[in-house]
C-alpha cells in the first residue's frame, strides 16, 4: 500500500515540478520566437534586457517595407508610413505568457510544442487609421493605371494591344493592409477597381508591323482645268482609304472589290474616264484601277499569292506593263492570298500626287525581282466610219491606233535553301494587252 502511494505522488509530483520550473523561468520559454527572432540568447537576471531588445527590434520592424502588389506593380512602403505602431510592453507580455496560463496541462503542452516545432508570437500592433487612409490615397494616385485602347499606328508601324486599367479599392485595401500588419506578413495583394479598355480596332493574334514586306508607288494628276483630273484624284484617294488598315489573316484572301465596294455616287465616287473595250470613256469611279494596279504591284514584290488578276486591255502609263491590274465592279476582281502563318496589314496612303501601298507584317521582305519580255506585238486594225459632216473624199483620223502585246512576265524569288546555298525560283505568267483600233472618219455617204 505504501508503495502505491509513492507511485501516485511521483505521478503527480514530477509534472508539477516541471510546471513549477516553467513558471519560475526568467524570459520566454525555449522555442518561442517573435518574427523570426529567438530571444533565448538574452542574459538571465537582467529583466530590462528583454524590453530594450524588443524596443530596438520593434523600431527596426517598423522601418522594414511592406511589399504591396498593385496590379502589375509592387510598391515597398515602410510599415511605419502605413500607420503601424508597436506596443512593446504588450508584446513582451505576449512572449512571457506562452506556457504561463496557470493551467498545468495547458502550459506543459505549450512548452512541449514550443520545444518541438516552435511557437510564433506576433508584434502587438496598433494602427493609426487616419495615417493609413492618407497613405493609401497617395498610393492610389501614383499607381492607378488608365485603360489602354487598342491602336494601330501605321506611320510608326506600332501595334498597341488593349489593356485594362485599374485603381486601388481604398476601403478594402486598408483592411487588407491592416490585417497584414497585424499578422506580420511581408506582403499583400491589394483589391482593385478594374476599368475595361474601350472599344478599338480588333487586333488579331500575331499581328506585327515590324517589316515592310512589299511596297509600290505610282503618281497621278490631281489638278488642272479639266474636272476629270480632280475627280480621278478624288476616286484614287477614296479607294485608298477603303484599303488602308485592311488586315489579311494568316492564309486569308483579300478581294479588292469586296474591300473597296461598288463604285457609285452613293458610295462617294465621281465620274472620271475609265477604260472600257480599249476606249477611254466617261464612267463612275475612274482612277480606281490605278489603286488596284498599285496594290497588285506591292503584293507582287511582297511575295504574296496572286490568285485572281486581269491586266488592262492596253498598257497604262502610270505603271510598268506587267504590273498593272484592272478591276470592274462586280465582275472583274483582284484577289491576293497571304501565304504566311501570321496576319499582314495593308497601308495605303496618298500624299500630293503620290499613291503608295505597303504590306506590313512580321516577316522580313523577300528578295523578289521583276522581269518581262514582249513576245509578240499585235497589230491594230483600221476602222472606217462614214461621216456625212465631212466633204466627200475627205478623211479625218478620229483615234490613233495602238499596238497590242503578248508579255511573258517573270517573278523571280531569290533565297537560300536548307543547305545554305543560294537558290532561285521563277514564277511565270503570260499576259495579253489587246491592240486598240485606228478609227478614220471618211466624208461622203
Amino acid at each position: 500500500m505504501q508503495g502505491g502511494w509513492s507511485l501516485g505522488l511521483a505521478a503527480v509530483g514530477i509534472p508539477t515540478l516541471l510546471w513549477a520550473g516553467i513558471l519560475t523561468q526568467e524570459g520566454p520559454i525555449p522555442g518561442v520566437h517573435l518574427a523570426g527572432w529567438v530571444p533565448e540568447s538574452l542574459p538571465t537576471g537582467e529583466p530590462r534586457a528583454l524590453a530594450e531588445e524588443l524596443e530596438q527590434r520593434a523600431q527596426a520592424w517598423l522601418d522594414q517595407p511592406l511589399a504591396l502588389h498593385v496590379g502589375q506593380q509592387v510598391v515597398h512602403i515602410p510599415r511605419r508610413e502605413l500607420g503601424a505602431r508597436v506596443d512593446v510592453p504588450a508584446t513582451k507580455r505576449r512572449l512571457l505568457s506562452v506556457g504561463r496560463s496557470g493551467f498545468p496541462l495547458t502550459d506543459m503542452a505549450a512548452s512541449l510544442q514550443a520545444r518541438l516545432v516552435g511557437w510564433e508570437v506576433h508584434w502587438h500592433v496598433h494602427l493609426d487609421r487616419q495615417q493609413l487612409t492618407q497613405r493609401v490615397h497617395r498610393l492610389d494616385q501614383t499607381t492607378r493605371t488608365p485603360a489602354v485602347r487598342a491602336e494601330i499606328d501605321l506611320e510608326q508601324q506600332q501595334v498597341t494591344r488593349p489593356q485594362s486599367g485599374y485603381r486601388i479599392h481604398a476601403a478594402a485595401s486598408e483592411e487588407v493592409i491592416a490585417q497584414t500588419l497585424i499578422t506580420a506578413n511581408p506582403s499583400a495583394v491589394l483589391p482593385l477597381h478594374v476599368q475595361q479598355a474601350t472599344d478599338g480596332p480588333h487586333i488579331p493574334e500575331g499581328l506585327s508591323l515590324q517589316h515592310v514586306m512589299g511596297t509600290f508607288e505610282t503618281t497621278f494628276r490631281q489638278h488642272g482645268t479639266e474636272g476629270e483630273h480632280i475627280n480621278r484624284a478624288h476616286n484614287i484617294r477614296l479607294a485608298a482609304e477603303h484599303l488602308n488598315g485592311t488586315i489579311m489573316p494568316a492564309h486569308g484572301v483579300l478581294s479588292f472589290n469586296r474591300q473597296v465596294g461598288p463604285r457609285s455616287g452613293e458610295a462617294g465616287f465621281r465620274a472620271a474616264p475609265v477604260l472600257i473595250h480599249r476606249q477611254l470613256v466617261p464612267g463612275m469611279g475612274g482612277g480606281v484601277c490605278q489603286v488596284a494596279s498599285t496594290l497588285h504591284a506591292a503584293a507582287f514584290f511582297a511575295g504574296l499569292e496572286l490568285l485572281e488578276h486581269t491586266p488592262h486591255t492596253r498598257p497604262a502609263g502610270y505603271i510598268p506593263m506587267g504590273l498593272d491590274a484592272t478591276v470592274v465592279w462586280p465582275e472583274v476582281d483582284l484577289k491576293i492570298r497571304n501565304p504566311h502563318d501570321h496576319p499582314i496589314l495593308v497601308h495605303a496612303t496618298t500624299e500630293g500626287p503620290k499613291l503608295r501601298i505597303r504590306f506590313l507584317g512580321a516577316s522580313a521582305p523577300p528578295e523578289v525581282g521583276f522581269d518581262r519580255t514582249v513576245t509578240h506585238a499585235l497589230p491594230f486594225e483600221t476602222r472606217v466610219v462614214h461621216d456625212a459632216n465631212l466633204p466627200r473624199g475627205k478623211q479625218s483620223v478620229a483615234k490613233r491606233g495602238s499596238l497590242g502585246f503578248r508579255v511573258h512576265r517573270r517573278r523571280i524569288f531569290h533565297g537560300h535553301g536548307p543547305t545554305g546555298h543560294r537558290q532561285t525560283h521563277i514564277e511565270h505568267a503570260h499576259l495579253r494587252y489587246r491592240a486598240s483600233p485606228r478609227i478614220v472618219h471618211v466624208g461622203g455617204s
